[in-house]
């Protein structure tokens, strides 16, 4: 599993452009290693759980966007997912939903 900054939702209505709705951020639970091959000498931090932060965030997500679709006159929305690719963070899309619930 790849490390996953946050995911960003957002909404449209009808003829009216997209709108930035929130975002959800994984809640990642970080441990301090020291690698042997260094001798303990260097600490670096580590993420424990990867693939449980970032699926949870993804429900988090899509529950949040079709609860905003189904409440409110907005019919569509799409969720983008944030990542980063050495020290850039990248954009892209996730999940589009187009249509009435």
């Amino acid at each position: 599993m790849r490390y996953i900054d946050h995911y960003e939702i957002e909404f449209r209505t009808p003829g009216a452009k997209w709108e930035h709705a929130g975002n959800v951020y994984p809640h990642y639970e970080w441990t301090i290693e020291r690698p042997w091959w260094l001798l303990g000498l260097v600490r670096r931090p580590r993420i424990t759980n990867y693939a449980l932060a970032a699926l949870t965030a993804r429900m988090h997500a899509n529950n949040a966007a079709i609860m905003y679709v189904t409440t409110g006159p907005t019919t569509y929305f799409r969720i983008w997912q944030w990542t980063r690719r050495g020290y850039r963070l990248r954009k892209r899309l996730l999940d589009a939903y187009e249509g009435k619930v």
